[in-house]
């Protein structure tokens, strides 16, 4: 771990300790707090930093989720965030995977075709329908969901560090890119762009090469602001064409330069028989 990194996590230990929210087990210590899925509105226990023998050791592990359960009566499940080199057993389901390009790991993005464009405002109503339609996509619990999804969408593109670009096809906007260009890993004290979403028209029969050429505009943004970009991979409860599409948008990661960065996994929280 570089000074920074180490600089950063004692400080954020120190902030969650004065806040009340540092817990240990037998000397391992973690984080955690109420989560709301904005999504969905499920409310879930999230453990947002813990030290690994609380997931990879037996022993350690029972009492944790234990102590959970103790914290969070009400929970069903905990929600950890842990680094991609954790390696966790069967016990725990993994939800969410983080992937991270770094512009200096490889030679500067091209730049993108002119079909590509920075949004204005007056696309806002086609950016809010795209982002809605890929949080309905990618939501695990559609009939609960708390929060519209457009409004939702419409307060992400409200954010003053939002940033989107659109994919034309002559006078039609065919798919976007949006991202998120200020966002900070308190844990690690870094700043990254993370990308929140990309989609093309699915009735497009050039969508993989819109879709690549709307990330090359991405990835060039990212590189002429010399910041790392951070996308990741829903893996959705489903049939085997569901997952497996999942991890070949995983897999097509890895082959174009994106490295695994933090994972979460879900775990059932112990509760006694009533």
């Amino acid at each position: 771990m570089s000074d920074t990194a180490q600089l950063a996590l004692t400080e954020y230990l120190a902030a969650a300790a004065a806040a009340g929210l540092l817990r240990q087990v037998d000397g391992a210590h973690y984080v955690a707090a109420e989560q709301i899925e904005p999504n969905t509105g499920e409310r879930y226990c999230f453990v947002e930093f813990c030290d690994s023998p609380l997931l990879t050791c037996r022993e350690l592990r029972e009492a944790f989720l234990l102590a959970l359960a103790a914290e969070f009566p009400w929970a069903e499940s905990a929600v950890v965030c842990t680094s991609a080199h954790a390696d966790l057993d069967l016990h725990w389901q993994r939800l969410l995977t983080y992937y991270l390009w770094t512009p200096a790991r490889l030679a500067p993005a091209q730049p993108y075709r002119p079909e590509v464009r920075p949004a204005t405002d007056l696309e806002l109503p086609r950016l809010v329908n795209w982002l809605a339609r890929s949080f309905t996509g990618t939501a695990a619990q559609p009939a609960q969901r708390a929060t519209d999804p457009a409004q939702l969408a419409t307060g992400i593109l409200a954010e003053p560090d939002r940033r989107s670009w659109i994919s034309w096809s002559g006078a039609e906007a065919v798919g976007h890119a949006t991202v998120l260009t200020g966002a900070l890993d308190l844990i690690r004290g870094q700043r990254f762009i993370e990308l929140l979403d990309i989609l093309v028209e699915p009735d497009r029969d050039d969508r993989r090469e819109r879709a690549a050429e709307l990330l090359a505009a991405v990835q060039g943004y990212a590189a002429s602001v010399r910041k790392p970009l951070l996308s990741n991979v829903v893996h959705l409860r489903g049939d085997l064409e569901t997952v497996s599409r999942d991890w070949q948008v995983a897999d097509t990661l890895h082959q174009t330069g994106w490295t695994e960065c933090d994972v979460y996994y879900c775990a059932q929280l112990p509760r006694s028989a009533p």
